[in-house]
């Protein structure tokens, strides 16, 4: 039975894609600038904007968890240590429902699926990471943007209407 929602924050909570472009952070191959990144510190995390369907589901998440006693947390990943402190002063600012004992920081998405166990949902918008979470024992749902088909997978895997 899942009793734990996770939701990664880059491109489902926060507009991590246009806050890159934004600060000039993205190289000519699309990857992100680490090195940019790391000298802009964690002022960069700390400030991205809401994605606003990112605002939404997480209020509609936080409801539905309180309704239901579910625990919600946050896993997202970033390698660099000035990002995990933005991260974590994003999610205090902006996220003061989700306890500091529910945040997950991993150094990269790749290794989200060392948190998979068969009572936690991941919800992440890149599908190589809801795919390795689901073969690690998790369950996952890709985010698109779309909140209304992501609550009718959500409540297709819980269960409660």
């Amino acid at each position: 039975m899942i009793d734990e929602i996770y939701l990664d924050m880059d491109q489902v909570l926060c507009d991590y894609d246009y806050w890159l472009d934004f600060h000039n952070a993205r190289m000519p191959n699309g990857k992100s600038d680490w090195v940019l990144l790391d000298e802009i510190g964690p002022i960069y995390w700390a400030k991205m904007p809401w994605l606003e369907s990112g605002r939404q589901l997480y209020k509609d998440v936080l409801k539905y968890c309180n309704k239901y006693s579910l625990k919600l947390g946050i896993l997202s990943a970033v390698g660099l240590n000035c990002g995990k402190i933005g991260k974590h002063q994003w999610l205090k600012e902006n996220c003061p429902e989700v306890p500091l004992n529910a945040i997950i920081l991993a150094d990269k998405g790749d290794e989200k699926y060392k948190w998979a166990k068969p009572n936690r949902l991941l919800i992440d918008d890149r599908e190589k990471i809801c795919n390795a979470f689901i073969e690690a024992g998790g369950n996952a749902i890709q985010y698109t943007g779309n909140n209304i088909e992501t609550f009718k997978q959500i409540k297709k895997l819980i269960g409660y209407r």
